[in-house]
C-alpha cells in the first residue's frame, strides 16, 4: 500500500508509511517530511523527525519509514551510544547522544553501540525538548 508519509505517520495500525525520497536513501537514517507531500528527504541535527528509512530506495523510488511511536527500530548512529540515552539526529540524519536539556528527543536507545555507523535499537518517541 503506498501513502503519504506525511498523511500515514499517526496511523497506528501501518508499522511503515510509503513516501518517494529526494535523496539516495541511506538505511536506517532519519527522515523529515518534505515541502512536496508523498516525499520525505534526510533529516539534519536536532530534526523534529517524521522516521526512521527501512529500506534502500534511490532518489525518487518509495522508501518504507518506520514512523508510529512507540515502535522499535533499527538505527545507524553518528557516534557511540548507550542503551537508556535519549537519542536525537545529527546534521547527517544519524542518531546520537541528545548533548543539553534544548535537544529534540527522537528516541530512545535499547542497545549500545561503541563506534559511528553502528546499528543499534530505538525506540521512536514524539519529538520534544528534553
Amino acid at each position: 500500500m503506498s501513502n503519504s508519509a506525511v498523511g500515514n505517520a499517526l496511523n497506528v495500525a501501518d508499522l511503515a508509511a510509503q513516501a518517494t525520497v529526494t535523496f539516495a536513501a541511506k538505511q536506517y537514517f532519519g527522515c523529515i517530511a518534505h515541502t512536496v507531500a508523498g516525499e520525505v528527504t534526510l533529516a539534519g541535527a536536532n530534526a523534529a523527525l517524521l522516521g526512521v528509512v527501512q529500506n534502500k530506495p534511490a532518489a525518487g523510488e518509495a522508501a518504507q519509514v518506520r514512523c508510529v511511536r512507540g515502535t522499535v527500530s533499527l538505527a545507524s548512529c553518528g557516534a557511540a551510544v548507550a542503551a537508556g540515552n535519549r537519542i536525537m539526529t545529527d546534521s547527517n540524519g544519524q542518531f546520537i547522544t541528545a548533548a543539553s536539556t534544548a535537544q529534540k528527543i527522537c528516541g530512545i536507545a535499547l542497545s549500545s553501540t561503541s563506534a559511528i555507523n553502528e546499528l543499534f535499537e530505538m525506540m521512536l518517541v514524539d519529538g520534544y525538548v528534553a
